[in-house]
């Protein structure tokens, strides 16, 4: 269960990191999911209890004064025993349009001095905007460490072409499933042959597989932060109908729209 949570803001300056959810956290035995793709790095700092994390190759013992980072698009279970107390943070931190953990497929931990997890909850729950900049300094520390950890396994990703850049750009401004590859291409001024063969060259991913991938983002954000109706997140979203939404969902991310919502507070 939840026993205390406030927003976390990051700076508008701050444009590479992105922390869409947050939390601090005291979870019981309810606490458990079975190894799901994770389309959001997660960074736990453990105050108290145990649990553990895994996946079909590997598992990992949550214990307290350590941070763990489940890194995006590794699969991810987790269980807890009857008392797991925690600050996290959902993370999206890019570079060129690409999370720098994606292709990191590890847990990775290194321990922490409870006190230190203690002073950044007290940081976690200050209106001073000043406190707000230092925990954020602090996270984005705690990431910069992970980078260089020995398991982290991860590349930066290249510098990107113009047209896909553009595109991007235009992407971002305004997540919608009706975006067309073809307007996309139109707009950068490039055929929509070459704005595809530039995504797959430089993001490994087709354009619209990209739009996809940034629209349910996009739901996710907007089904954890806000108490918008799945209607309302649909219709922003550009779907035809919330069912429809639903379905596109439920297949990106294996579970429903309402039981991602549900469930989101134990995260």
């Amino acid at each position: 269960m939840i026993v205390e949570r406030s927003p976390f803001l990051v700076p508008k300056a701050v444009q590479e990191l992105r922390l869409p959810y947050s939390g601090y956290v005291t979870t019981d035995e309810s606490w458990r999911q079975p190894p799901l793709r994770g389309n959001i790095s997660r960074l736990y700092l453990v105050e108290e209890g145990s649990g553990v994390v895994y996946s079909d190759t590997e598992q990992m013992l949550l214990e307290p004064g350590n941070v763990y980072l489940l890194p995006k698009g590794a699969p991810c279970g987790y269980y807890g025993t009857d008392r797991v107390k925690k600050l996290f943070f959902h993370v999206e931190l890019e570079q060129n349009y690409r999370d720098v953990f994606e292709n990191s497929r590890h847990f990775l931990s290194f321990p922490i001095p409870i006190a230190r997890i203690r002073e950044l909850t007290a940081l976690y729950f200050s209106d001073r905007a000043e406190e707000q900049l230092r925990l954020q300094s602090a996270v984005l520390e705690l990431l910069m460490r992970f980078m260089q950890h020995p398991r982290y396994g991860g590349d930066l990703p290249p510098q990107l072409s113009a047209p896909v850049r553009c595109a991007l750009e235009l992407i971002a401004a305004a997540p919608r499933a009706d975006i067309r590859v073809s307007d996309l291409a139109e707009h950068c001024h490039v055929s929509a042959a070459l704005l595809g063969r530039r995504f797959r060259e430089e993001l490994g991913v087709t354009p619209s597989a990209y739009v996809e991938r940034c629209v349910m983002e996009e739901a996710r954000r907007l089904l954890t932060g806000s108490d918008r109706s799945l209607g309302e997140i649909s219709e922003q979203l550009g779907f035809c109908d919330q069912f429809y939404f639903s379905r596109r969902f439920r297949a990106f991310f294996g579970v429903s729209p309402r039981s991602y919502r549900k469930n989101s507070i134990y995260t």
